[in-house]
């Protein structure tokens, strides 16, 4: 670690400095290193993009054939009276409840 004594004898940039750093609610040492750290310190590297093929969906479409079975006619029930999860009175101590049985697993 270096320590470095500065003495600023441009009054102009002494009154900058000094405003700049009550302004931002810091001491004037913050300020000053900062500064030095923007303009000498490498910045880290952006992220790279993430590069990829873009595909015509029309050309790789691919369709689904299955068969109906018509002998199950679950498909035919009535949802609009359903009401899952009515016997809950207490959604956190629920949801706590299935976090600490998947732990137990």
């Amino acid at each position: 670690m270096q320590q470095v004594v500065v003495n600023i004898d441009n009054r102009v940039l002494e009154r900058r400095l000094l405003l700049e750093a009550n302004k931002k609610g810091r001491k004037l040492a913050n300020i000053i290193l900062e500064v030095l750290e923007n303009n000498f310190v490498p910045r880290k590297a952006p992220k790279t993009k993430l590069h990829y093929k873009r595909l015509n969906p029309l050309k790789h479409i691919s369709r689904i054939d299955y068969e109906i079975d018509d002998t199950d006619d679950s498909g035919d029930t009535d949802l609009n009276d359903a009401a899952p999860f009515k016997e809950i009175k207490d959604s956190a101590a629920y949801v706590r409840e299935i976090r600490q049985n998947a732990w137990r697993r």
